[in-house]
Parts: C-alpha cells; structure tokens; sequence
C-alpha cells in the first residue's frame, strides 16, 4: 500500500503542524502570562493528562499502533481500557501534552498553533473512523457507543 494510500498525508501535516508548534515554543514572541503561577500548574497538569492518557492507550492498543490512519490489515480493534471511554485517546492526549507545554513556556503563538491541533486531529479521526469501519464492521456499534472522539468526557 502507498503512502497516500495509507493516509501518509495526514501524518505529513501532522509532523509539519508539530514542527510549527516547536519553532513557535522556542522563539521570541508574544507571552501568555508573563510566566504566571496558574499557567505553570495547568501547564503540568495538562501535560501529565496528555501523558497519561497516551501511555494507557499504548497500553490498550499494543502492536496495533500506527502513526498512519489506515488499519494494519492485522489489526485488532481495541474497545478495552482508556479505549471504554474515548476513541482516539493517543491524538487526545498529544493535544492536552502540546496545550500544556506552550502553557509551560508561555508562548501565545505556540498555544494557538496546539490549539489548531484539535480541527485537525478531529479531522484525521473522522478519516481514519472511516477505514475502522470498513476493516472492522464492528467499529460503527463501539463508534455509537463511545461519545467522546478525543478527550474524555471534553471532546
């Protein structure tokens, strides 16, 4: 299967939108809260979520995880653990890691460039929902079951 085939754009943009954020953490720009307190600790705890949230969906996922949104055709699909309670809780907890370190290092430009995370991550989970469904029929009932797409019990 090819990289287009397999969705390797999604991951290209996906790569590119991470490198912005990077540059945007590490050059001089606008400031969020001119290093305040609470941007400190939500920043953290953002990041501890996000953190958390991904390793338990390693966990879950196991040698299914793929930076692509086409299935493996080995695939399993996974409706245990973190997996009860949200759909795509690796691309969740990416954003809330992204969110909270731009909160950490208190750049405005980064914050927005993570937040647009969140259409795009929306977006890519709708695409690959699509081959889920094609190469697990039994991914449309969990789908209807499991209300949150990203992050539990937000989005």
């Amino acid at each position: 299967m090819s990289f287009r085939d397999r969705g390797g754009w999604w991951v290209a943009a996906q790569f590119a939108l991470f490198g912005a954020i990077a540059v945007a953490a590490w050059t001089d720009g606008p400031e969020i809260s001119d290093g305040a307190l609470w941007a400190t600790i939500l920043g953290f705890a953002l990041m501890a979520d996000g953190f958390l949230l991904a390793v338990l969906a390693f966990g879950a996922m196991g040698f299914n995880v793929t930076i692509f949104p086409e299935p493996a055709n080995d695939s399993v699909l996974a409706t245990t653990g973190v997996y009860r309670f949200v759909r795509h809780p690796i691309y969740g907890g990416v954003i809330l890691l992204f969110v909270g370190g731009m909160l950490l290092v208190d750049s405005l430009i980064g914050l927005v460039l993570a937040l647009a995370l969140i259409p795009f991550f929306w977006a890519k989970a709708g695409h690959e929902e699509v081959r889920l469904i094609e190469r697990h029929p039994a991914y449309a009932a969990y789908r209807d079951q499991v209300r949150w797409r990203l992050i539990p019990f937000i989005a």
